[in-house]
């Protein structure tokens, strides 16, 4: 991906939010509930780590000017 920018805009602020969004909703839909995630108590607990570190970013890429 080569989207080097100097400055971004307002829409590439969107834009950073729209993919957090889409990845953390991917994350959600493929892994929370699949068995192998389920049957693992470390493996749900890193699944958790990453949905939490996901949201910090969204409301970190919100909070942007």
């Amino acid at each position: 991906m080569s989207n080097v920018m100097k400055k971004p805009d307002k829409y590439h602020y969107h834009e950073a939010l729209d993919r957090t969004y889409c990845i953390s909703t991917q994350v959600e839909i493929f892994l929370s509930e699949h068995p192998v995630i389920l049957k693992h108590k470390k493996l749900k607990s890193e699944l958790d780590e990453i949905q939490a570190r996901l949201a910090d970013l969204y409301q970190s890429i919100g909070n942007k000017p």
